[in-house]
């Protein structure tokens, strides 16, 4: 192979380079971290909520019986 080639295939084969943008699954800007904490905060209170209202009906039948 000549010189030219060679060097072709060692820049198609190199890794990214260190100071490269990595591509997230995720990404991390503003928008997506306030819905990620919005989704959060939805969960943390559907749970408490839905935990909540258990309470209630147990309450109520020990009240009123079945």
């Amino acid at each position: 192979m000549c010189k030219k080639t060679k060097r072709l295939c060692r820049e198609i084969l190199v890794l990214p380079h260190a100071h490269q943008a990595n591509i997230l699954k995720c990404p991390q800007n503003e928008n997506f971290i306030i819905l990620q904490l919005f989704m959060r905060i939805q969960l943390i209170f559907f749970v408490l909520g839905n935990y909540q209202f258990l309470k209630l009906i147990v309450a109520m039948q020990y009240l009123y019986g079945k």
